[in-house]
Parts: C-alpha cells; sequence; structure tokens
C-alpha cells in the first residue's frame, strides 16, 4: 500500500471448495472497486496455476469461464493480480445517498470489499445482487482469510486497523481470521488506540484526537457487551474485535471489526449511557456474531435479532434481570412481536408486520429458532397459543 499515493497493488489467491453439489463450468466473483471508474485495474488471472483468459468484467461481476468441470467436493485456485487506485470518499447528503466509505478521506484508508471474491451459489445460480442507493447488497460465504500487507514507505506507515489478528513479519504484518465473512483495512497516521482484553480477545478502540473520551467510552461499552453476549450465547470466535471511528457519517459491521460515525464521538456524545456512541457500540458487537453465522442474516432478521441483544445487554448491565423472565413470540394484530417480561421490567417489540390473517412466516420462526438455539441458558416449552413460551433463564444454576 502507497498511504500518500491512494494506490494499492494485490497479488490474491483464492482456494475455492465446490461445495455446491454440482460440477460448475464457471465461477462468477464479486468485484466492488470496479463500481467506481478507474479504481481497479486488472492484470492477470490464472487457475490452478495456468493463465486465462476466459473471462469477462462487467461492473461489479467477474466471470470466468473454466476449460474443463470443477467437480463437486474439489478444489480449485484462482491467482489474481491487480491494482487500486482508491477515490476519494466524498460525503454527499446522506438524506440522499449513503455515506461513502471504501476509498480515502483527509484522515483514513478504507478498504471495504476491496477484494474479488467468489460468490455464493444457491439453488443453481450464483447471489450477486445490484448495487442500491441505500444499505447492503452483497452476500458473502464464510472464508478463512491470511492478509500480508506492506507499506510502500515502512517509516511513515500508518496505523492499522483490520478485521484479523496481527502478527509482524520482516518487512509487513500478516492479518488472519478464520470463518469471516469480509475482511477489512483501516488505516490513518491520526489513529490514537485505546485496548482491553476480555478474556483471550483484544479488544481495540481507534479514534481521532479530542475524540479520546468518545473513544474509550465506546471501547468500555463493546467491551461489556462481549462479556454479557458471551454469557448468554457462547465464546465470540476471533481473536480481535476493533471499534473505529469513521472520517465519514456512517456505521457499518465487517468481521471483527465495525465503524461508528464521527458525530457519535462530538457532540452527540453527552457521557451518559444513554447516547447514540453507548448503544450503537453494543448494538454493532453482535453483528460480529452475524458475520460468524450468517443464516440470520439470509433469513433477514438482523436487525430484530440485534434489537433483541442490546436489551439483554441493557438489563444484565442494570441488574434487572434478577429473577427468571419469560419471552413470548406472539402473532396477532397485523405484526410478529416478542415480549420480554421479568418482575422489574417488560417490553415488546414487532419484528415484521404481516397481514392480521396471514399464517406465520416460516423464515419468521426459522430465524427465530436459530436465534434461540444460540443461548446458552434457553429452554423450549411445548408450543402454547398463540406460538411458543420461552423461559430464559439467568445462569446455568437456575436452569
Amino acid at each position: 500500500m502507497d498511504y500518500d499515493a491512494h494506490s494499492v497493488t494485490v497479488d490474491e489467491a483464492i482456494i475455492y471448495p465446490n461445495h455446491t453439489g454440482t460440477r460448475l463450468s464457471a465461477l462468477a466473483l464479486a468485484v466492488e472497486p470496479n463500481l467506481w471508474p478507474g479504481s481497479f485495474t486488472l492484470t492477470d488471472i490464472s487457475i490452478d496455476g495456468t493463465p486465462t483468459t476466459t473471462y469477462s468484467l462487467d461492473g461489479q461481476r467477474l466471470d470466468i469461464a473454466l476449460s474443463s468441470f470443477f467437480q463437486p467436493e474439489t478444489l480449485l485456485r484462482i491467482n489474481i493480480q491487480y491494482s487500486l487506485i482508491l477515490p476519494f470518499a466524498e460525503q454527499e447528503d446522506p438524506n440522499v445517498s449513503r455515506p461513502r466509505i471504501f476509498g480515502y478521506t483527509k484522515r483514513q484508508i478504507n478498504l471495504t470489499n476491496w477484494y474479488p471474491f467468489v460468490v455464493p451459489y444457491i439453488n443453481g445460480e450464483w447471489i450477486l445482487h445490484d448495487p442500491w442507493y441505500y444499505g447492503e447488497h452483497l452476500v458473502y460465504d464464510a472464508a478463512d482469510y491470511e492478509v500480508n500487507l506492506k507499506f510502500a514507505d515502512p517509516a511513515s506507515a500508518p496505523i492499522v486497523a483490520a478485521s484479523g489478528f496481527p502478527e509482524p513479519q520482516s518487512d509487513s504484518t500478516r492479518y488472519t481470521i478464520t470463518s469471516g465473512r469480509a475482511f477489512v483495512i483501516t488505516a490513518s497516521r491520526d489513529f490514537q488506540v485505546s485496548t482491553v482484553q476480555v478474556g483471550d480477545i483484544t479488544v481495540s478502540s481507534y479514534y481521532f484526537a479530542l475524540s479520546d473520551v468518545g473513544g474509550r467510552a465506546a471501547l468500555k461499552a463493546a467491551a461489556e457487551a462481549l462479556q454479557v453476549y458471551g454469557q448468554r450465547y457462547g465464546p465470540y470466535s476471533h481473536k480481535t474485535l476493533s471499534i473505529v471511528m469513521g472520517d465519514f457519517n456512517d456505521g457499518m459491521e465487517y468481521s471483527g471489526l465495525f465503524y461508528l460515525p464521527r458525530d457519535f464521538y462530538g457532540s452527540l456524545y453527552d457521557g451518559t449511557p444513554a447516547n447514540y456512541l453507548t448503544f450503537v457500540a453494543v448494538h454493532e458487537t453482535p453483528c460480529m456474531r452475524l458475520h460468524i453465522n450468517g443464516g440470520l442474516n439470509r433469513l433477514g432478521m438482523t436487525r430484530p435479532c440485534n434489537r433483541g441483544w442490546m436489551r439483554l445487554w441493557q438489563f444484565t448491565a442494570s441488574g434487572s434481570i434478577t429473577r427468571p423472565c419469560i419471552l413470548t413470540l406472539s402473532h396477532g394484530g397485523g405484526s410478529i412481536a416478542l415480549t420480554f417480561t421479568t418482575r422489574r421490567v417488560s417490553w415488546t417489540f414487532q419484528f415484521m408486520r404481516v397481514r392480521a390473517s396471514a399464517p406465520i412466516p416460516m423464515q419468521f420462526i426459522s430465524a427465530a429458532l436459530i436465534f434461540l438455539k444460540t443461548c446458552a441458558h434457553v429452554s423450549v416449552m411445548k408450543p402454547s397459543l398463540p406460538l411458543f413460551r420461552i423461559i430464559l433463564h439467568r445462569d446455568a444454576a437456575r436452569s
């Protein structure tokens, strides 16, 4: 990486296992940087060590025709050489379009969705949705990553936050993460860093000057949330978790790393738990789990489950969960709702709107069961009207 020139030269290798259950004659890859004119320059592609020219690159999609059938449960190696000229991440009116992350700002380089990757193959088709002006459109298979990062000028290298665990090498740094879904690198010479250990997990907060109070508050909130979720749902499986102050007003989560908007650290932060910085940090922390298990994301249940996780953190942090409590999933009045009741608190939030006469969607039931099965101390009782009830215990002794 040439930090000052905002450019990156990449030699990428993909070891792709064919778990599709069918033989393949072609592969489809997402190449998000190609959506910005002049940002992506492809140099060479080879398959199992043999150079190939039987490919086409159109927008974000790279199709590679294979010279022979790729049989199920075998491996194929794809080597891709390319360079990136990063675009300036110009921030437009957030009421019109989503704030930009990929590229560079005055204080930061952000490599998000920056490398070609093979998209999931489901029911006979490659899943690569067209981007919309707002929201996310990519779907990722889980993968193991090894990224070796070297700077053109090591003497003036920036501070780096990344999805993986860092291991310094003689002239580079190696980052690794297993079962990740999106590997991100963010770099800045202006970063300040605060770190805390949660068991064997290194939690780090990266922020800019004059934002140290907010930076440490985000670290504290995420570390506490990680402890609560670990007790309730089992251990977090990565070695690191990074919270990054974005030089833009947007938040986004990736494997092992999430961004928080810069304004959350400034005028919007009042030093109390009742602010965006705290509860969005708590909200984004369980998203790291959804990047490990993508089932909820595919079912469209990410946000509802996150809201439930946030409430568990709030109740645990405040000591409200002092007795076994009841979670009731109900269907009526045109919506599906979840009600959480203890002797001290009760709250309800709506999962999704449906027609009052419509049956409960199977995707909701499936997603709810996936969510509930992750709870360390949950027992599901026999179905009762209108759906079923769940008893959530404070600890194993009470269960």
